[in-house]
């Protein structure tokens, strides 16, 4: 098992993976918890439920700080780690494997090593992620697989599992699935980038409403079925027994699947009606805006209205002014026409007077020369 410690702290969201799994362990439990990293979950089972905790870490750094919170630590790794001499005389009320499946190169082996250190009543705890998500699906489509730091792609995943592949794995080497539990994430709420440009609307409506394409990692408890032989598999008659347990068990799982699914649906309905209230609420608001737009408008154009009176009587006014200087006008233009006409009579009137003036001029000129 070689994964590296890169978590460190609980996710304390109600729905959150660590509290989904530490909701499966009873209280008082002796536990078992592989990859227990720096020990966060170990603190919170012990300092919650009251557990003891042996814990198994690859990482000693890690280990060095998970040691404060378990009971008993063991370093190394657990495909390599002689669990049988370690473990020896030791029993468990539940074992966890949280998000460790999938780091292992025969998570199967592993499975059959620790059914013998399980209490009678005893079951196994874990989660594992899904590559059947919706977003693995889309990238896939589009010709990517590509690893990540953390998350469904984690470049230090060896395994992949789907639902029915990781019921297979357990029911194989003996264990029956007593609880499904599922960490659901939206499609596009993920580490992997996908968009709906690509995607045909039938095809991402078919996504959207598949649980296995919502389901980001599964949380499962499993009890054992039937006893190991020796780490070697079930023998043929234990593999007989446990059909009929392991049918109730895939119908009980069916009919949770079915209620998360249901759940789901009414969790969809609710977010709709939630988003058509908002959206009522949010016309209702802008119709608010605009009947006060509205009546803005109407108080504008009776501004304007009243505008266009005062102008309009302003204008009779300057009409009134036009005409009185019309008037004025033509009093001055028959003042005009009556001067010209004196003017006419007086230069007719100079003119005689010159003429006069001529003649007078005339005769005196001769009575001069009568004179002399």
């Amino acid at each position: 098992m070689n994964k590296p410690s890169r978590y460190s702290s609980f996710a304390t969201e109600p729905d959150s993976t660590h509290n989904l799994v530490v909701g499966l362990v009873s209280p008082g439990s002796r536990v078992l918890e592989f990859g227990c990293a720096t020990g966060y979950m170990s603190e919170v089972l012990k300092n919650r439920l009251g557990c003891s905790v042996t814990g198994v870490e690859i990482s000693s750094d890690a280990g060095a700080l998970a040691a404060e919170h378990c009971d008993h630590l063991i370093i190394g790794d657990a495909e390599q780690l002689d669990l049988e001499q370690i473990l020896a005389g030791n029993s468990f009320d539940c074992i966890i494997l949280a998000d460790i499946l999938e780091h292992l190169l025969r998570p199967d082996v592993l499975l059959r090593r620790v059914a013998p250190f399980l209490a009678s009543g005893g079951a196994i705890v874990a989660s594992i992620p899904n590559i059947a998500h919706g977003s693995v699906r889309l990238a896939l489509l589009e010709g990517h697989f590509r690893y990540s730091e953390t998350g469904l792609l984690d470049s230090t995943h060896i395994r992949f599992f789907t639902r029915d592949s990781l019921q297979e794995l357990l029911e194989a080497n003996g264990y029956s699935i007593t609880h499904w539990m599922r960490k659901c994430q939206d499609i596009t709420d993920t580490e992997i980038p996908v968009s709906r440009d690509n995607v045909s609307v039938d095809l991402w409506n078919r996504l959207a409403n598949d649980l296995e394409a919502t389901t980001y990692q599964f949380v499962i408890r499993a009890v054992l079925t039937a006893a190991s032989t020796g780490g070697s598999g079930l023998c043929a008659d234990e593999s007989a027994a446990m059909k009929p347990v392991q049918q109730f068990t895939r119908t009980l799982t069916e009919h949770e699947r079915l209620v998360i699914e249901r759940d789901k649906w009414i969790a969809l309905l609710q977010h709709d009606i939630a988003e058509r209230d908002e959206l009522i609420a949010t016309r209702q608001a802008e119709d608010v805006k605009r009947l006060a737009w509205i009546g803005q408008l109407q108080h504008d154009i009776a501004e304007r209205d009243e505008l266009i009176l005062t102008l309009q009587a302003q204008d009779e006014q300057r009409l009134a002014w036009i005409d009185q200087l019309k008037d004025d006008l033509t009093q001055r233009f028959e003042r005009i026409v009556s001067l010209q006409a004196e003017h006419e009579e007086w230069r007719a009137w100079i003119k005689q007077l010159q003429r006069d003036i001529a003649r007078r001029d005339e005769l005196l000129a001769v009575l001069r020369g009568i004179a002399t």
